[in-house]
């Protein structure tokens, strides 16, 4: 398992690969590979799509991302 250190400025809720949903800040391990999260801020109709490697032991940091 790697993990996910994610924030995104403003503040919104990311679909997880998984299935589920987070609220920035958060973080969060997932296996291995490569992934596409999305996230929205729906007050500012503000959303941002994120490319993630996740590397087994190690931390993906996706600090202070900025939506469009």
């Amino acid at each position: 398992m790697g993990t996910l250190l994610l924030s995104t400025l403003p503040a919104s809720q990311c679909a997880l690969p998984n299935g589920g949903s987070r609220s920035t800040p958060f973080r969060v391990q997932l296996p291995p590979g490569s992934y596409r999260i999305r996230c929205t801020n729906d007050a500012l109709a503000s959303t941002a799509q994120f490319s993630v490697t996740i590397v087994a032991g190690q931390t993906a940091d996706f600090r202070n991302r900025p939506l469009e």
